[in-house]
């Protein structure tokens, strides 16, 4: 079984050769050496973003792709190989889409709460 949850995050100013290579490139790779392997499963982590805005929510798997950045549409260009070779290859395949995810350095949670606990939300 192959867990794929590597990803170039949006941190800083990652470039587009940089966001391809790990969430196109990266994905690729591994597939590859899944069916050079036999894996069992190949389970891959996406994102939400690959929606992008949803025009008529509640969005779900099969709301069409939408990415709205550079980061979305890798994650949803390397979601497209993943079908490839689910369908080429028949290799058994769970893909999973966080809304968030959180790091070190990543201080956008870290606002959120500052703005619930200032709203008296918590």
């Amino acid at each position: 079984m192959i867990f794929n949850i590597a990803a170039s995050f949006r941190r800083g100013r990652a470039t587009r050769k940089e966001l391809w290579g790990t969430n196109v490139n990266g994905t690729k790779n591994l597939l590859e050496a899944a069916v050079d392997a036999g894996v069992k499963r190949f389970v891959h982590c996406s994102t939400v973003g690959v929606h992008g805005a949803i025009v008529s929510p509640p969005g779900d798997e099969k709301s069409p792709y939408a990415p709205g950045d550079s980061y979305q549409r890798s994650m949803a260009e390397g979601e497209g190989i993943v079908n490839q070779y689910i369908k080429e290859h028949k290799i058994p395949t769970v893909v999973f889409r966080p809304c968030g995810v959180y790091g070190p350095g990543d201080l956008r949670f870290f606002t959120m709460g500052k703005c619930i606990v200032r709203q008296g939300l918590h």
